[in-house]
């Protein structure tokens, strides 16, 4: 009997070596699969290339949107004068439920008038004395609702607040666009950080190189024999 002929070798990739045929048989060959494509790493950009200067650009800011500015000054109106306009709306309505206090105690009052072996309480309305009725009907009537005058008195100097700072705001930023589109505006310095750029990923600690061009990948022993066929 002659012996069998080994198969050619796959030209696409290596194979697996199997054990001697037994009984007649010999077994097909296994191809490995092929390796993955490698991916290599793009670094971001240096700060050497990050505008004219080594390591620092400068940009002049000529103008200054006015909506933006008045937008800014607003916000910046109604958070710190939140507080103050809070202490405001509770002073007037303290003010008014005192005031209200002082007249009832008008309406009420008298005058001792001494008598021969006696003295005599006169009761006298300070109020109907003096024509104070509607300025205290007008007391009353907001006191009897004070949440009411506190929440008005808030609102109302908030709000006057918040647009008096747009208004602020927006000035300033037309007076320095007059200003800037004349002189060239204000300079600004940006310099570049160490981190990576929005978007790149960060490079690993330590790259490994692949295999050479050319170079047959190094396949793991998943258990296959790797003696060579007789």
């Amino acid at each position: 009997m002659g012996h069998l002929a080994a198969p050619p070798a796959s030209p696409t990739g290596p194979t697996a070596q199997f054990p001697a045929p037994t009984h007649g048989y010999d077994p097909p060959a296994r191809r490995a699969p092929a390796p993955p494509p490698m991916q290599s790493y793009v670094p971001g950009p240096s700060p050497a290339s990050f505008g004219p200067g080594p390591s620092q650009a400068v940009y002049a800011v000529p103008s200054i949107d006015l909506v933006g500015a008045g937008q800014i000054g607003a916000a910046i109106s109604a958070v710190f004068n939140l507080i103050p306009c809070l202490l405001f709306a509770w002073g007037c309505t303290s003010l008014v439920s005192g005031t209200r206090w002082v007249l009832d105690a008008l309406t009420t009052a008298s005058i001792r008038v001494p008598v021969p072996l006696a003295s005599i309480d006169v009761p006298v309305n300070y109020i109907d004395l003096f024509r104070l009725r509607p300025f205290y009907n007008f007391m009353v009537y907001w006191d009897d609702r004070l949440w009411l005058v506190f929440a008005l008195l808030f609102l109302v100097t908030w709000v006057v607040s918040i647009i008096g700072g747009a208004l602020y705001g927006g000035t300033l930023a037309a007076v320095y666009t007059m200003v800037g589109k004349a002189s060239g505006g204000m300079r600004v310095t940006l310099v570049p950080t160490q981190s990576a750029p929005l978007g790149q990923p960060s490079p690993p600690a330590a790259w490994q190189p692949g295999p050479p061009a050319g170079a047959p990948p190094a396949w793991p022993n998943q258990g296959w024999p790797t003696e060579p066929r007789r």
